[in-house]
């Protein structure tokens, strides 16, 4: 049976195979050994220290604290990790605004690209086509104008309503149909400011019988306009009304069927081809002076003469000379000097009350 010596030996030498795997195998161990009752008490020491390893193993009540401390560090790793997540969220969060905003912004600038893109066109569209949209934009005129009841057809000598008559009578109480267009119209030329007048064939010779007199004294004539159909008319006193009113359209014969041009007869005429704009300053030129006194003699009148706007409904127009037929022109005139009223008008000559 081994003695103790024997058994040490061995416990010491196993101890020393056992610490070349310990953490620390460049360290040397020794064995202290104490003898109690056939106990032993095995120490082992570091070298040159009295410090036990086993005095590294704490014991339970730093256990516990130990293990509060690990909780501690899992509370702030979960923590932190629970940070980490709101950041990366967050994080996302901005990523998608900022996505989201570029993406509005796009959006934005791709409407109002599409805007200016169509708002070219419709420019370009409304430039090549702005006579029709002119057109489109007026106002539909109705005349407010009623008939008279001091006037009727039945009251009127025949002539001033045969619709092919010289003296067919046009004014505010007796309006042409805007389906109404003349017989016997001629394109004469009669030296006009625009490329072709349309006249009554008649009235259109005698214009140029008038016209070639005129200027064997020396007297140049120039006609601003002829013939106008009702659309024309109308068109032209939209553009009258848009700017100074109905009234003054009427007050100077600009109304859709109660103006005499629709009828063929009616001749304007200037002494300045370049200027096509009537004005009362004609009445004193030399050719306005000639048309008063010698017009009569080739069938026309001065249709709206000076001072004679209660009678007529128009302002006085000395550039406007209508055609009535040679007989009845003189006879107009010459009532005119036997009351010495050169400015005798043709409703005073057939009593058209108004």
């Amino acid at each position: 049976m081994p003695n103790k010596e024997d058994t040490f030996e061995k416990e010491l030498k196993n101890i020393k195979i056992e610490s070349k795997k310990a953490p620390f195998p460049d360290i040397d161990f020794e064995l202290e050994n104490g003898t109690d009752d056939n106990t032993i008490n095995d120490k082992i020491v570091r070298p040159n220290t009295s410090t036990s390893l086993f005095d590294n193993i704490p014991d339970s009540k730093e256990l516990m604290e130990e293990k509060k401390v690990d909780d501690v560090f899992r509370e702030l790793e979960k923590t932190a990790a629970d940070l980490k997540i709101h950041e990366a969220i967050e994080k996302e969060e901005k990523k998608q605004q900022k996505s989201k905003k570029k993406t509005t912004i796009i959006i934005i600038l791709s409407v109002l690209l599409v805007l200016s893109i169509s708002l070219l066109f419709l420019s370009m569209y409304a430039y090549k086509n702005r006579e029709e949209i002119k057109k489109a934009a007026k106002p539909t005129l109705v005349p407010t104008l009623e008939p008279s009841t001091s006037v009727t057809e039945n009251q009127l000598p025949a002539e001033l309503t045969d619709l092919n008559s010289f003296q067919l009578l046009v004014d505010f109480q007796h309006a042409l149909s805007k389906d109404y267009v003349p017989a016997n119209l001629a394109t004469p030329y009669l030296n006009s400011t625009t490329d072709v007048i349309q006249v009554n064939a008649e009235a259109g010779e005698m214009a140029k019988q008038m016209k070639a007199a005129a200027e064997s004294e020396g007297i140049s004539l120039t006609v601003t306009s002829g013939y106008m159909n009702y659309k024309e008319i109308e068109e032209r006193a939209m553009d009258i009304i848009s700017m100074n009113g109905e009234e003054y359209a009427k007050a100077n014969g600009f109304l859709a069927g109660y103006n005499e041009h629709q009828t063929g007869l009616a001749l304007d005429f200037t002494d300045d081809p370049t200027n096509i704009n009537n004005t009362a300053a004609f009445k004193d030129t030399p050719a306005g002076q000639w048309l008063f006194a010698h017009a009569h003699e080739y069938g026309f009148i001065q249709r709206y003469p000076e001072g004679k706007e209660s009678i007529t409904g128009v302002n006085f127009e000395p550039w406007h000379y209508r055609y009535v037929g040679v007989d009845v022109a003189n006879a107009i005139y010459n009532k005119g000097v036997e009351l010495n009223d050169p400015n005798y008008t043709f409703e005073e000559y057939y009593n058209i009350e108004k």
